[in-house]
């Protein structure tokens, strides 16, 4: 029984692990830009370049994005955008790369939030402890749209 009990607890550490660590990366990202949290207004053309870089676009007046950068990730480039709601800027990071078989909610330190399955990856969304997400994210599962990074398939 003991050897059972040592082998499925290992299998929770093992398969929670990965997702744990991803989250806390997450969130250790938007502690570095605290910057991204002040600004008001992102310039059309940097979003459009960044989220065509990232391999994604926004169906029109979805959100209203008012930070966006590519940012290194796990070795990657993303886009990392913020997002304007009624309850204050949401860290919105897209993982194309990152892929989960169900939603993972995190709440550490002064942020929660949560990863999101989409496309072939994942969507990660962040806010401060008194933001409520659950709007945000249905708007931005549905907003999103995959499309072919720049350069894949040459």
């Amino acid at each position: 029984a003991s050897l059972v009990a040592g082998v499925l607890f290992g299998s929770v550490l093992w398969i929670g692990g990965p997702r744990a660590s991803l989250a806390r990366e997450v969130v250790e990202h938007t502690r570095q830009e605290p910057q991204s949290f002040a600004a008001t207004h992102a310039d059309p053309v940097i979003v459009d370049r960044v989220l065509r870089a990232g391999g994604i676009r926004l169906r029109p007046g979805a959100v209203d994005v008012t930070y966006a950068s590519s940012c290194p990730f796990r070795d990657r480039v993303v886009p990392h955008l913020v997002v304007r709601t009624e309850h204050g800027p949401v860290t919105v990071l897209v993982l194309r790369e990152e892929s989960l078989t169900r939603p993972i909610r995190v709440r550490e330190g002064e942020f929660r939030g949560s990863l999101v399955p989409a496309g072939p990856g994942s969507i990660a969304i962040f806010g401060d402890t008194r933001s409520d997400l659950s709007e945000i994210t249905a708007r931005l599962e549905t907003a999103v749209e995959w499309i072919e990074l720049p350069g894949a398939g040459r």
